[in-house]
């Protein structure tokens, strides 16, 4: 569904989505899909116009749960890099 939107709907989904959940990101400049996990779960990485980016994992459950990670959290833990297909 997140892919079949444009890139304006995608990003204004994903502002209001971190808004939200707390993250300060302002407006979202650029979507990223990452890639799949192994259990079908998504990744998105979104850029903030704040210089600030974030990984959205939407997860393949009948909710579309979603958990929210700084790129630069990710990064620290030694778990990859945004922006990067897996």
């Amino acid at each position: 569904m997140i892919d079949s939107m444009s890139n304006e709907d995608r990003s204004r989904t994903f502002a209001t989505l971190l808004k939200t959940s707390g993250e300060n990101c302002g407006s979202v400049i650029k979507t990223y899909f990452q890639g799949f996990d192994t259990d079908r779960n998504a990744f998105w990485n979104v850029a903030c116009n704040n210089s600030k980016s974030y990984v959205i994992m939407i997860s393949n459950d009948s909710a579309g749960s979603t958990r929210i990670l700084s790129c630069a959290a990710l990064k620290a833990a030694n778990s990859g890099e945004c922006f990067n297909k897996f």
